[in-house]
């Protein structure tokens, strides 16, 4: 599993990149678990919250994520699928206790990482699960701009785009 410390948040253009920040003695791993198009960088504001608890986080990259959509065309669920079942069994041999905090999909790959190894978890914090997709024609857009780099860094709309799509 790749580990990165992040000192400090990027300004506009976000790394989405997995990290494994280890508390020393943690005996609980937070592992986070994004979306559709996503990347852990949407869970940092959560991270001071676990660390102070004395936990450590992980930030799980999907596979075709944080890269380009070339790479994201290329994967798919089973994809996603295996790289959390992969990750959770290596964290499992470190930590006595694995919280799994999923967002949309990430929620969807957490269930599943739960039903097929209940004892393996001690919970699942569920933000946003998908219910059904919706799409509209001003995230189509939003996404394109973030793809093409048509990014004017004064847009707050922009930023956040940028910030949560990790493809």
């Amino acid at each position: 599993m790749d580990e990165t410390v992040r000192s400090s948040s990027p300004t506009f253009f976000h790394t989405h990149r997995p990290y494994h920040l280890c508390r020393s003695g943690a005996e609980t791993a937070v592992v986070f678990i994004h979306g559709f198009m996503g990347s852990p960088c949407q869970f940092d504001p959560l991270l001071p919250m676990v660390l102070d608890a004395g936990c450590s986080a992980v930030g799980l990259l999907l596979p075709g994520h944080g890269g380009r959509a070339r790479d994201f065309a290329g994967s798919g669920m089973a994809a996603w699928q295996e790289h959390v079942d992969r990750a959770l069994e290596a964290l499992r041999r470190q930590y006595a206790r694995l919280l799994l905090v999923g967002h949309s999909m990430g929620c969807l790959l957490s269930i599943h990482a739960a039903v097929q190894q209940p004892s393996q978890l001690s919970g699942i914090l569920a933000l946003a699960p998908p219910l059904y997709l919706r799409v509209s024609l001003q995230g189509l857009y939003d996404n394109l701009r973030v793809g093409l780099h048509w990014i004017d860094p004064e847009d707050a709309r922009m930023a956040i785009a940028v910030a949560t799509c990790g493809v």
